[in-house]
């Protein structure tokens, strides 16, 4: 909205068509001047290649498409802007994972010297090979044990350790990717995974909950890179 691009977004779903304002993210979209466009679940699994996206890609052939999560190679190319000359002193770098994009571009981003641990937030057993394809580097690692049963589930587990988390701290986490990230590391110390010689660990959210800086031996990095996927799984986009 505030650089004048005209923008288009599919939502799964085509009951949603008439109920925009019963989802804040919808309806904040909305607001910002998006086309918001209703397509069934079946034709929203093929992406680009819906009958939907490819009318409007055709009656607008200078448009770009942005996928579900936002990753591409020029995503790729703006997350790796995240890190910079003072960062090369962590040794490990955590992120939360959903599509890939922002874990490849730090891994671009990174040093050598550094480790990345990329806390997946569903299971996805092709998310590998789609991450080895926009990096050379070998330096990451992906951890999938903690999607406490997919995208956006939860168990009373985990709505513990995220109020205790907030009582502790005075820092929300949400329950789809920065709860489940913390838990995750949380653990991975508790069983000695992330032991010495690791001195100086980060954590990069891109989550819109975790936005203050604090001092507890971590940094969280506000990034709100993406605004347009708002960490939606029903959404994708077209700029025109």
């Amino acid at each position: 909205k505030e650089l004048g691009l005209k923008t288009i977004g599919f939502v799964r779903g085509e009951e949603w068509q008439n109920k925009i304002t019963d989802s804040s993210t919808l309806k904040f979209c909305q607001s910002q001047g998006m086309q918001l466009i209703a397509i069934s679940r079946t034709n929203f699994r093929f992406k680009e290649q819906a009958k939907e996206v490819q009318e409007i890609q055709n009656k607008f052939p200078d448009s770009i498409f942005l996928p579900e999560g936002c990753t591409n190679s020029l995503a790729v190319k703006g997350c790796q802007e995240i890190l910079s000359k003072d960062d090369q002193d962590f040794d490990v770098i955590c992120v939360c994972v959903g599509t890939g994009g922002t874990l490849a571009g730090l891994i671009e981003g990174s040093s050598e010297n550094q480790q990345l641990l990329g806390f997946m937030s569903l299971k996805d057993s092709s998310l590998e090979t789609k991450i080895a394809q926009l990096t050379n580097k070998k330096n990451w690692q992906l951890i999938d044990e903690y999607t406490f049963g997919g995208y956006a589930k939860i168990t009373p587990k985990l709505i513990v350790f995220i109020n205790y988390f907030y009582q502790q701290y005075g820092i929300p986490l949400d329950p789809i990717y920065t709860g489940k990230m913390l838990f995750g590391i949380f653990d991975q110390i508790i069983i000695n995974a992330l032991a010495p010689p690791i001195t100086s660990p980060s954590f990069i959210t891109c989550n819109l909950l975790s936005n203050s800086f604090c001092d507890l031996d971590v940094i969280f990095i506000a990034s709100s890179l993406f605004v347009i996927s708002i960490h939606s799984k029903s959404l994708f986009a077209i700029f025109l």
